[in-house]
């Protein structure tokens, strides 16, 4: 009897840990800058999907994000810097946060992604690129933005997208 309590215990003592380990990663939406702030908040839930969908990781829901950072009067959709992801991150109590932006002037655009590890003070990844093009060509450009941010290996198809949109962009130019 005791070594069944002993292991039922141990069980839910790794189930707690596997719990409270498995988030600590905040995404916040995709700061818009000249784009529609629906598009912008199309692209975040769809990074979001990438990262915990595709990725595997495991993220805390933004419905907690946003609730924490509205008591502090907050607007996470415009937290783009390293300073903001390390104060959101103070609120959160997260390991890790992504800030990221969208500029658009005229046909070119500009998608910033930024990994913070709050216990480093350096910026642990950033990715940055600027392509001419279609607005469509932003949710490919935002898989790979979860990729490159998180040093995951990307699926091929994404990677040729990545190239014809680059390559699409200096012909655009």
């Amino acid at each position: 009897m005791k070594t069944v309590r002993l292991y039922q215990s141990f069980l839910l003592m790794i189930i707690a840990l596997a719990i409270g380990q498995g988030q600590q990663l905040a995404i916040l939406d995709i700061a818009p800058v000249e784009i529609p702030e629906t598009n912008a908040l199309t692209l975040s839930e769809h990074f979001r999907e990438v990262v915990s969908n595709k990725i595997g990781e495991s993220i805390i829901p933004i419905e907690k994000v946003r609730e924490v950072l509205l008591g502090d009067k907050v607007n996470n959709r415009w937290c783009a810097e390293e300073w903001c992801a390390r104060e959101v991150g103070e609120l959160l109590g997260v390991e890790k946060v992504i800030v990221s932006s969208i500029w658009k002037d005229g046909e070119l655009y500009k998608l910033n992604g930024k990994l913070v590890v709050m216990g480093d003070t350096l910026l642990e990844k950033e990715h940055t690129f600027n392509f001419a093009g279609e607005e469509e060509s932003l949710i490919p450009e935002v898989e790979m933005m979860a990729y490159e941010l998180l040093s995951k290996q990307m699926p091929q198809e994404l990677q040729l997208q990545h190239q014809y949109i680059g390559e699409r962009s200096l012909a655009l130019q």
